[in-house]
């Protein structure tokens, strides 16, 4: 039965779709039609459906938990801000590490909305109470990151204030510049040369 709900909500959340979807009474229909024991197990309400979600968000995070705590590896991140369209800025955090395993593992710690100015006390504060959350604080390698300098200022902060034996020195050791945006920065200097803003639409 939790497999049945675990897939009904993977489908929502993968489609994009309302928790609503399964309200519809035709789809219902079509449910209990195929399989009447089938048709049981599905969340077939929002508030089912929403509960369900939080349920699998808790149980799911426990489990990446448990892989963040008994890595081979130091945990390493990369992360990136966005504005969208309508002004509101989002952060995405990754960690990169070795299972016990000794496979490769990358999973998204935080997707969230970038509440203040993209200054890097700011940035700094949301990674590391991400990292606090998922309780990785005493794992941190390095961090990959583009060129902003508003980064240098969140990784002098982020790791001097998790760890205040680290020195400036060290944390430009642990700074690795995202190779993607340096490639983008070359290209465009390449192609628009020194007044890339007249080319912008």
């Amino acid at each position: 039965m939790a497999r049945t709900r675990e897939l009904s909500v993977g489908y929502i959340i993968d489609s994009n779709l309302p928790f609503t979807t399964f309200e519809s009474t035709y789809l219902q229909e079509l449910f209990r039609q195929l399989d009447s024991d089938l048709y049981a197990q599905v969340p077939w309400g929002r508030t089912a459906t929403k509960r369900d979600l939080e349920d699998i968000l808790v149980s799911k995070k426990a489990a990446v938990k448990e892989e963040l705590n008994n890595t081979v590896t130091h945990i390493h991140l990369s992360f990136d801000l966005q504005t969208s369209p309508n002004r509101l800025a989002f952060i995405s955090i990754f960690g990169h590490f070795i299972d016990q395993r000794h496979l490769y593992q990358s999973q998204l710690l935080a997707f969230k909305r970038q509440i203040g100015s993209h200054a890097g006390e700011n940035i700094a504060y949301t990674i590391r109470n991400v990292v606090r959350d998922w309780g990785i604080d005493g794992k941190l390698g390095v961090s990959i990151c583009d060129n902003a300098a508003s980064n240098d200022v969140c990784l002098r902060n982020l790791y001097t204030t998790l760890d205040a034996s680290i020195t400036r020195a060290d944390t430009e050791a642990r700074r690795m510049r995202c190779f993607g945006h340096i490639l983008n920065l070359i290209a465009q200097a390449f192609l628009y040369g020194d007044d890339t803003a007249s080319f912008e639409l």
